[in-house]
Parts: C-alpha cells; sequence; structure tokens
C-alpha cells in the first residue's frame, strides 16, 4: 500500500555471555568474552588488530588474556590481563602510543 514502510530486518549476533565488555568506535566494534577480545567491521587502518586489512563482517577473535578494550575512531587498545597494552590502527597522530606515526594490523 502507498506510504507503508517495510520492517527492519535483523541478523543473529554472535551469542556472546551477558558479562561481555563491548566497545564502538566510528565503524568498528569490540567485544572481551571471557578474556577473549573480538572486533568486527570497517577496518582500512588495520584497527581491528587482526593482522590486515581486510573489512570483517563477523566477529574474529583478536586475542587472549584481555580484560579491557577502547575502540577509537580509527584505532582500538587492547589492556591483557599482565597490564600490556597493545594498539592498532591509524597512528597519524602517535595516537596508538608506540612513539612512531606509522599504522599497525597487530
Amino acid at each position: 500500500t502507498a506510504g507503508a514502510t517495510a520492517a527492519p530486518t535483523t541478523t543473529a549476533a554472535p551469542a556472546f555471555s551477558s558479562k561481555s565488555l563491548i566497545s564502538a568506535g566510528l565503524y568498528h566494534s569490540l567485544v572481551i568474552d571471557y578474556g577473549v577480545a573480538y572486533a568486527a567491521g570497517w577496518n582500512y587502518y588495520g584497527q581491528l588488530g587482526v593482522g590486515s586489512t581486510t573489512a570483517q563482517s563477523q566477529f574474529v577473535s583478536v586475542m587472549s588474556a584481555v580484560q579491557a578494550v577502547a575502540a577509537g575512531v580509527y584505532h582500538s587498545l587492547f589492556l591483557t590481563q599482565d597490564g600490556k597494552v597493545h594498539a592498532a590502527g591509524r597512528n597519524y597522530n602517535g595516537e596508538l602510543g608506540d612513539g612512531t606515526t606509522s599504522d599497525r594490523h597487530t
């Protein structure tokens, strides 16, 4: 009928636990579930931390023993249980904190 709108479609999300921690960047998302970090979304600068710049339309495992994540606009930070910070993505202004301005994919 005229003026009718289509119902939105939904897709099943992965079955993460209710204790999962999440963070959303501009075009990517991070989840921690039982200490494992997962990432999905746009990955032009390697901000998913999976070792490439290929976008991921489903959550993929990034690393284990993670206690916190933070998603920036084009970068991500992963705090491991031993207190180390891993950073991935765009590093134009040194936002990865590694003393360089080179992008990192892991």
